[in-house]
């Protein structure tokens, strides 16, 4: 080989490490914002997240309402047939 081809396969060598390069630089970079996005997912999701202590205490929460309510309804129904009947007994 002479010297003008040694040069030319150096030269091309160095534009394809230079090429290749550039790519993995390109794809590292994309996969490193890949990571932090989901980075940024997983500290979302650990954020709804509940235990089961939360999940029952919530439960009986709405639970101890909904009775309360049906309490409150009773009463009233039960008034209203008071009522109702105090009346049928003035007439």
């Amino acid at each position: 080989m002479d010297v003008q081809t040694m040069q030319a396969l150096i030269g091309l060598l160095t534009l394809l490490v230079t090429v290749f390069g550039g790519l993995l630089m390109v794809m590292w970079q994309q996969l490193s914002g890949y990571a932090k996005s989901l980075g940024a997912h997983e500290v979302m999701v650990a954020k709804q997240y509940i235990t089961k202590d939360e999940h029952d205490r919530r439960i009986t929460q709405e639970i101890n309402g909904m009775k309360e309510l049906l309490f409150r309804v009773e009463r009233t129904v039960n008034s209203l047939l008071e009522l109702n009947q105090n009346g049928r007994g003035a007439a």
